[in-house]
């Protein structure tokens, strides 16, 4: 009886941790037609995926930056059911003091799923158990039109990997940013307006697209020490996950040539994650 019963018991651990990585539980969770493609169930929209599978814009507060420099931060995201980890690279070149280029993303992230949050998300089968994706690589073209106003333009490319677990999109994404400040520099406050759009997979819409917003404040505690806080989203058309509205909050201390930051972010809508990480700011001129 005990050797039966033990058998029993491994046959229902079996088939309890399989039955989620079948084609047929795929098939009865998206209510697979036998026709559409798996890619066509996953919705790529910010509400539905990983932290980083989206770039939601915000504000440059009305100045470029315009040192050289590489910043390397480490990230932790967290919402139920989920924990992501994964550093983020930026490196940004300048071209005088009215222009520059950036070149960030996160080139790899490591994260821990729950069944119900896989379910939810719609993902694929066969990337059931996938726990590293590589990430997205942006360009951000930057210039300084005015004394308070700056405007960037950029892309995100499609070289993320791992869409069938719901982590990047695997489709190109586009912004535009106009960004204006007003009051005194290391005390003022900063507001942006633009646009971005992003490719889809599914037949009826082609594109997701949508205005973006941001409002904050830049308040210079010390003469090294510098708190900057914002308000930032999208407003897309399409609804169900891509209106992302967030708040941040970043500490910045000089130091003698470089910078050390601290951050956190908060999902208001359509971005159910908290953020919490720090980086390092090489800075040359």
């Amino acid at each position: 009886m005990n050797k039966l019963t033990g058998i029993i018991l491994l046959n229902v651990i079996v088939n309890t941790l399989g039955f989620s990585q079948t084609h047929e539980w795929w098939a009865n969770n998206v209510g697979w037609d036998g026709h559409a493609s798996w890619e066509s169930y996953i919705l790529l929209k910010p509400g539905h995926m990983g932290p980083n599978a989206f770039y939601i814009p915000n504000s440059l507060d009305g100045v470029i930056d315009t040192n050289s420099s590489f910043q390397l931060s480490a990230n932790s995201y967290f919402t139920k059911g989920e924990v992501t980890l994964n550093p983020f690279v930026v490196w940004n070149i300048n071209f005088g003091k009215r222009a520059s280029l950036q070149i960030n993303g996160a080139p790899i992230e490591f994260f821990q799923t729950s069944h119900d949050l896989k379910t939810e998300r719609k993902i694929f089968h066969l990337d059931y158990n996938d726990k590293i994706a590589l990430g997205d690589v942006r360009f951000m073209f930057s210039g300084q039109i005015a004394n308070n106003m700056a405007i960037y333009v950029g892309i995100k490319t499609a070289s993320g990997t791992n869409i069938g677990s719901a982590r990047y999109t695997d489709t190109p994404q586009y912004f535009f940013n106009y960004s204006i400040s007003s009051g005194k520099p290391g005390n003022h406050f900063f507001a942006s307006a633009g646009f971005t759009a992003w490719q889809t997979y599914d037949d009826h819409h082609n594109q997701d697209d949508g205005f973006t917003y941001g409002l904050g404040y830049i308040k210079r505690l010390s003469s090294n020490l510098v708190l900057k806080s914002e308000l930032y989203g999208i407003v897309a058309y399409l609804r169900d996950g891509d209106r992302p509205m967030i708040v941040s909050v970043e500490l910045q201390k000089k130091l003698a040539k470089d910078e050390l930051n601290f951050f956190a972010r908060q999902g208001i809508y359509d971005f159910p994650f908290t953020n919490i990480g720090f980086g390092y700011k090489w800075i040359w001129k």
